[in-house]
């Protein structure tokens, strides 16, 4: 009678090969993340990696032979991306300082116009295109009028201590309401806002001892009005002129080369 073979059961779960093989495919795994965290981030050299896992590991669809010059042909150079992320941060940290010197100017600014901001006469704030000095008409002028008011010029007096030496370039823009001028004296709400923003720019200029060349004017008459021109009060928000220490990067709109 003939001997019945031995079946050999396998064990129960996988393969014990197969533990192994996990292993060893969990360690190449870790090692190519690894590789990727301490690289820079590269797009072209991570599709290589993941092509070369592909074939040679076996277990992703793939496994054709990679191109590796095309690839690198593709990529970007390390130094490139280095040096743009060096702008970044540089730009990211000039761009802190700027805001963090015309914080400093708003409050030297409201320290030395505390009467006038009190009074509703001074705005002193800070916007996007730097630190704004709003002066109202009622401090500057009388109406209809671009000749400067002596309490006017105290004003500007302090202005130009604080500003002084500042090394930023500055705005003076003048605005009025939509009442008609006088065309014996003025033609239009252009001239009368020109000639107001141009005394302001002198004053500074001529006893506030700042550079002119880093000065200029705007005019915008009755067409850039705070608020709808309704009343008195709406009217009187409207006419001024506006002092503006502007930010470094939008300074380089009024730089200018000067001639000797």
């Amino acid at each position: 009678m003939a001997r019945k073979k031995k079946v050999v059961q396998n064990p129960p779960g996988a393969p014990l090969w197969m533990t192994t093989y996990g292993d060893m495919i969990t360690l190449v795994l870790c090692f190519f993340i690894l590789l990727f965290a301490y690289s820079s981030t590269d797009t072209v050299k991570w599709k290589m990696v993941v092509s070369s896992l592909k074939g040679s590991i076996g277990v992703l669809d793939g496994g054709e032979t990679l191109n590796q010059t095309d690839l690198l042909n593709q990529g970007t150079d390390p130094d490139s991306i280095s040096d743009s992320i060096l702008t970044a941060v540089d730009a990211a940290e000039a761009e802190k300082q700027d805001i963090q010197e015309l914080q400093e100017i708003v409050q030297q600014l409201r320290e030395e116009l505390s009467e006038e901001i009190s009074r509703g006469e001074i705005i002193v704030q800070l916007n996007e295109r730097g630190v704004l000095v709003r002066l109202q008409d009622t401090l500057l002028f009388d109406s209809g009028r671009a000749v400067l008011r002596p309490e006017a010029r105290t004003a500007l007096n302090e202005v130009a201590n604080t500003l002084r030496g500042i090394d930023r370039y500055y705005r003076i823009e003048g605005h009025t309401d939509d009442v008609p001028t006088d065309p014996r004296t003025y033609a239009t709400n252009w001239e009368l806002s020109a000639a107001r923003a141009t005394n302001v720019l002198r004053y500074l200029v001529e006893n506030g001892g700042m550079d002119p060349f880093r000065m200029s004017g705007g005019v915008f008459g009755e067409y850039y009005p705070l608020v709808a021109n309704i009343d008195r009060e709406s009217r009187q928000k409207n006419r001024r002129v506006d002092i503006i220490v502007l930010r470094d990067d939008v300074s380089y709109t009024e730089e200018r080369v000067v001639l000797n």
